[in-house]
């Protein structure tokens, strides 16, 4: 069973990566004229919930990482990366949050104006039926 398993999170992780591949590869497919035009170079950085990173985001990881060490950091490589593993992790969870929150928030107003509109459609067919038994009573 043990072996099972291991296979099983070994495909999810292979499935995850080729996900990230697949990001990457549209998100450079998209940006390429714009960067082009501005002069500039477009690195695609695909972030999985699972913690899985690709190989643009593990180079910048790098950069970052050898960066600080330069400046005589108390750090080792180690802590660094997990630290900006730990506050990118958290950072994206924040922005699912906030999206999650407009969505509901969205949701709960969509569904205020519907019952507002019921509501006035329930109204304004009241209205109508008083008109309509004010004028049969003014005809007869």
């Amino acid at each position: 069973m043990p072996g099972q398993r291991i296979r099983r999170q070994q495909g999810l992780l292979e499935r995850t990566v080729l996900h990230n591949f697949i990001a990457e590869a549209l998100k450079n497919k998209k940006y390429k004229d714009s960067a082009e035009k501005a002069h500039a170079t477009f690195v695609a950085c695909a972030f999985e919930s699972t913690g899985a990173i690709g190989e643009p985001v593990r180079k910048i990881y790098n950069i970052i990482v050898s960066l600080v060490l330069e400046n005589q950091s108390l750090y080792t490589a180690k802590e660094i990366r997990e630290q900006l593993s730990f506050r990118v992790a958290i950072a994206i969870q924040r922005r699912n949050a906030r999206a999650t929150l407009d969505c509901l928030g969205y949701a709960a107003d969509l569904a205020r104006s519907i019952r507002r509109d019921k509501k006035q459609a329930e109204q304004d067919k009241r209205d109508e039926e008083a008109r309509r038994a004010a004028n049969f009573g003014d005809s007869e």
